[in-house]
């Protein structure tokens, strides 16, 4: 219930606070709480947002029977637990039950791993997302109308955009994906 008031009180300072870039959100949410424990915020950039699929396809064989023999539904869990050092998922289907678990590395006939030398999920993302062209576009012109402070134009600028490029130079849109960034 906690976590719902904080999201309120971000919501509600959010009315009140221009938001011009994303570093304003770190301010946003830092000064929503008035009463009791500050939110803590973690800053986070594109090289922390993790891929754990390439992870687990390599680690993770057995991912529904329990070891009790029951099935597990990914759907219905409401807790999961995990303990470093641990090679076992521990998992609610309802709160007020045992934890259940789940050997996720038990071999089977058809999968056998090879745990060694895998130590850390891949980046998700190489570089920055790109935005797409038109949006790209209409930022000097918000700018330009004062809609976003002057400020603020070096790292709109900066942004890198995708733009589709035909055959045909009337026709700005579609074919050919292309990343770019416009050189300052």
């Amino acid at each position: 219930m906690e976590r719902e008031s904080t999201l309120a009180a971000i919501e509600k300072t959010r009315k009140f606070t221009k938001i011009y870039w994303p570093n304003d959100w770190f301010n946003v949410i830092k000064l929503a709480k008035r009463k009791g424990t500050p939110c803590i915020v973690h800053q986070l950039t594109y090289e922390d947002v993790l891929n754990f699929k390439g992870l687990k396809d390599k680690t993770m064989v057995n991912l529904h029977i329990a070891e009790d023999g029951s099935t597990m539904h990914w759907k219905s869990v409401t807790c999961l637990m995990f303990k470093k050092g641990d090679r076992r998922l521990f998992f609610k289907n309802v709160y007020w039950e045992d934890y259940r678990v789940l050997d996720i590395s038990r071999r089977s006939r058809r999968h056998s791993i090879n745990v060694t030398g895998i130590t850390r999920a891949e980046a998700a993302c190489r570089s920055r997302l790109p935005i797409n062209q038109p949006k790209y576009r209409d930022l000097p012109e918000l700018c330009k109308a004062k809609v976003l402070p002057v400020e603020y134009y070096g790292f709109y600028s900066s942004l890198p955009y995708t733009y589709l490029r035909t055959s045909s130079a009337e026709d700005d849109d579609a074919l050919h994906l292309f990343t770019t960034r416009i050189e300052t």
